[in-house]
């Protein structure tokens, strides 16, 4: 038997820890079957042989240098039954050390006895020394064997289960099915000596060249199933082989299974997302809806009412608030329509990539069409920016930011849009020169429940908590942020950042 275990030992010293899991392979991490084992105790090999002529060789060259007067040949008997142990302690099985005794009785008989050079058989006590190194040899042959097959189990084991360990690392690491499955076909296949395939669904597939198939499956739950090619049945038949294959395959059922579960609960926290959005809105709509609405009724039944005895200028008025409050709840529908887009998460984002600068510019042109009388000025990088968005929806979010500022921050001065290049994001800003946000409203601004409170005009005849809902809803659908903040040297600045490549659902 080959000594497998200072093999073992070596590469363990030589190889890192990717080092270790090429060593993955069925003849390392898997005992020989019963009757192979058996056999390797009595099998010839020439290295073993080797050492063992070696050996007898030193010791009969030490036995020579002491042959004296003094010298007897039980003392050197003593030399060669050392060396038979030594013999048996250096290598496997039971052989050497049977042959080792044969060689040492025969070279006792030829070299020391007298006469020398001669054999002579019929000396006294001869069976008796030959026995006793026969024994000896056989007792220390057996010792070291099991030692070294206790000591082999023992790497076996240890090796087992520290790829076991680092299967679990690697799995945790990885975040979706499909690195699950690849992770865990690549071990088997260095376990096995062959490729193995992983087959999803709750089917068997019936193949005659399919040597084993081992299930993925949790409780009642069956992923699908790993294949291995009929070509390493003779390699796999091992008791010991599959058991650490249904190891590792119970191990990719769990990942599944734990991958499954926080998909669930990602659909289920996004579902929740998405209902307590809509419970915002209907409570922003109901209340931004109701003031606008009455204005318009309010003015027109005026008009109709006392129109011919109004002045020109009060009806002029009139219909002047009347057209405003209608602008204001087209906006309102443009706003509406937008939730509807990203109503079920981030499946209906189609996002492209865009150039920032223009995206920008056309927010830009629609406030100014839509305020000719209103400033902004706006900021970007030399740099061209392209990132991938929803160029209508990241427009919409500017404009409802922008025309908040124009109605709620209590201020002529011109509102600011700021683009910033950071490491990984782009950074929008949209800043104002006015009163600010109350600090208690800072925390649950984006929540649909803000009022006009920072306005100057005394009416609150617009909310701002839909088109602010609207904008965390659509920038959490790019997996960018937003926040609200007062600037130290007054005014308030709402800034959002949208990532420059694209994330991986949280």
């Amino acid at each position: 038997m080959k000594d497998m275990a200072p093999k073992c030992a070596i590469r363990m010293e030589q190889s890192d820890q990717r080092a270790d899991q090429s060593m993955l392979n069925s003849s390392m991490l898997t005992p020989e079957p019963q009757e192979e084992r058996h056999w390797r105790k009595f099998k010839l090999e020439w290295r073993p042989m080797l050492k063992t002529i070696g050996v007898l060789a030193l010791a009969t060259g030490v036995a020579a240098l002491l042959d004296s007067s003094f010298i007897e040949n039980n003392n050197v008997s003593i030399i060669y039954t050392l060396a038979v142990v030594i013999i048996s302690s250096m290598t496997p099985g039971y052989i050497y050390g049977i042959i080792a005794s044969v060689l040492s009785v025969i070279g006792v008989n030829y070299f020391f006895a007298s006469p020398q050079f001669a054999f002579n058989f019929t000396q006294t006590g001869y069976p008796i020394t030959f026995a006793s190194l026969l024994v000896v040899s056989i007792i220390m042959s057996t010792l070291m064997t099991r030692y070294r097959e206790a000591a082999h189990v023992a790497r076996l084991r240890e090796m087992r289960t520290k790829t076991l360990y680092e299967l679990t690392n690697e799995f945790l690491a990885a975040d979706n099915a499909d690195d699950f499955v690849r992770i865990a076909c690549e071990y088997i296949t260095r376990v096995c000596g062959a490729a193995a395939y992983y087959v999803p669904g709750e089917e068997s597939k019936q193949d005659i060249s399919i040597c084993i198939a081992l299930p993925v499956m949790v409780r009642e739950n069956r992923f699908g199933t790993v294949y291995i090619p009929g070509e390493t049945c003779a390699a796999v038949k091992s008791e010991s082989l599959l058991a650490l294959m249904r190891m590792i395959t119970a191990q990719l059922a769990l990942a599944l299974e734990r991958n499954r579960l926080i998909q669930a609960h990602r659909n289920a926290r996004l579902q929740a997302e998405a209902e307590e959005m809509r419970g915002n809105l209907l409570r922003a709509i109901s209340h931004d809806l109701r003031t606008p609405l009455t204005s318009i009724q309010g003015a027109s039944a005026t008009i109709l009412e006392s129109g011919k005895q109004l002045e020109a200028a009060v009806n002029y008025q009139l219909v002047a608030d009347i057209h405003e409050n209608a602008q204001w709840l087209i906006r309102m529908v443009e706003n509406l329509l937008s939730v509807t887009r990203i109503s079920d998460g981030t499946a209906a984002i189609k996002k492209e990539p865009e150039v920032v600068e223009e995206v920008v510019a056309q927010a830009v042109g629609q406030l100014r069409k839509r305020f000719p009388g209103k400033g902004i000025q706006v900021r970007v990088p030399d740099d061209v920016l392209m990132i991938p968005m929803d160029a209508m929806l990241i427009e919409q979010v500017l404009i409802n930011l922008v025309e908040n500022a124009f109605f709620h921050a209590g201020s002529s001065e011109d509102v600011e849009i700021m683009v910033q290049d950071a490491d990984d994001a782009v950074a929008f800003q949209v800043r104002d020169h006015g009163v600010g946000i109350p600090q208690k409203e800072l925390e649950t601004i984006f929540e649909g429940t803000a009022k006009a409170a920072r306005s100057e005009r005394g009416d609150s005849h617009r909310g701002m908590g839909i088109g602010l809902s609207i904008c965390r809803a659509i920038v959490r659908a790019h997996r960018g942020t937003i926040r609200a903040l007062n600037m130290p040297d007054g005014g308030a600045a709402f800034e959002f950042t949208l990532p420059k490549e694209e994330r991986t659902h949280e």
